[in-house]
């Protein structure tokens, strides 16, 4: 009996010993992932209190302390842009960052960026200015007819005679609902400026699951709509170039000059772990099979995009014509985003879009 005690005794000791163990290193490894900083006001330099901090495209955030201090937890986000943002103002972001600095960010007041609307008046009527704005904002997709803007008042809607531009400003975040994707969008626009043959816009978005209380018949037809909207993406694209499974994915992709088909040895650089390339010495075509859908990838100088694991990109490094930039926020998945339709995915995410379209036929577009 003592034996028996004591043999229970000594298992437990080692049981808890190695548990301390474990949560020490978890610990060690937790702090040492830690993004910390503060956030300002870049007129008046006092801390921003309950900004928005959080990685792009993810559903790793925090909001900031009475004092403008962030802590943010950088595992598994290697190379992903952290997004700072807040309403009445326009958004901040850190390219690159290391746990052993400490970063300060100074957010510009949006009514400074909304003096030179408030001057400006326009004869073109509202009803048209806002028509031009939805169509290449929400898009023109099958999605798009249930994606609506419900606080479209708040936006502020500017015709340039002289320049024959569109501008759109908005204090407050634009709240959108899409009903086909079953999600709501709060969309922090920092900038939309059209004029006849280019489209430009950015914005951060937050996502927020629409689907409590659904039926299990609609829950399945939101579920079959993300995944529709999920294959052929940009992310579905990107996803498959890192598995290396571009065929079995059903694209295929085309050297732009040679008219050859590449592989993805070919246009992959792979730089240790979880550093990857996209590189060519000339532009591509990706088609996507399954419905003979073509995209255009335009390089810009460097011929060099970075990307990542869970389909992130450096939207800076290339355009886009085709297929994929035709869709916009109607079609706009965050990158928690499954193609599983056997589980139901947690969407709340968040994530920097940025849009520049040349040329109205061709749509081409910057995008992240």
């Amino acid at each position: 009996m003592c034996s028996d005690r004591l043999w229970f005794t000594k298992r437990r000791l080692k049981t808890g010993w190695f548990l301390s163990l474990l949560f020490a290193h978890l610990s060690f490894l937790s702090s040492a992932q830690l993004i910390t900083g503060r956030v300002f006001d870049a007129e008046s330099r006092e801390p921003i209190p309950y900004a928005n901090v959080y990685f792009n495209n993810s559903q790793t955030g925090a909001s900031t302390d009475n004092d403008g201090n962030f802590r943010l937890n950088a595992a598994r986000h290697a190379g992903e842009s952290i997004v700072v943002s807040c309403v009445g103002y326009a958004s901040g972001q850190i390219a690159t960052y290391s746990p052993a600095n400490k970063y300060l960010i100074y957010l510009t007041p949006q009514a400074t960026l909304l003096k030179e609307v408030l001057v400006m008046v326009d004869d073109l009527p509202r009803e048209l200015k806002m028509g031009i704005f939805l169509s290449d904002f929400i898009g023109q997709t099958p999605n798009a007819i249930h994606c609506t803007i419900e606080n479209q008042n708040e936006l502020k809607l500017v015709y340039e005679k002289s320049t024959r531009k569109l501008k759109a400003f908005c204090y407050e975040p634009l709240m959108i609902s899409n009903k086909s994707l079953g999600y709501k969008i709060t969309y922090y626009l920092d900038e939309f400026t059209k004029d006849s043959t280019n489209l430009f816009f950015q914005g951060n978005s937050i996502f927020a699951d629409d689907t409590t209380g659904m039926s299990s018949r609609d829950w399945r037809r939101i579920m079959k709509k993300r995944q529709q909207t999920y294959l052929g993406s940009y992310m579905h694209f990107f996803r498959s170039l890192w598995t290396g499974h571009l065929q079995e994915e059903g694209f295929e992709v085309w050297n732009r000059d040679t008219r050859r088909k590449v592989t993805v040895a070919d246009i992959v650089k792979v730089e240790g772990d979880s550093i990857r390339f996209l590189s060519c010495d000339a532009d591509l075509v990706i088609n996507y099979l399954p419905r003979r859908e073509a995209t255009y990838l335009n390089f810009k100088p460097g011929n060099r995009v970075f990307f990542t694991r869970r389909g992130y990109f450096d939207p800076q490094s290339l355009t886009w014509e085709g297929s994929m930039a035709r869709r916009r926020m109607a079609d706009l998945l965050p990158m928690s985003s499954s193609p599983d339709l056997h589980r139901q995915p947690s969407f709340i995410s968040a994530s920097l879009k940025r849009f520049s379209v040349r040329g109205c036929k061709n749509f081409v577009i910057n995008h992240l």
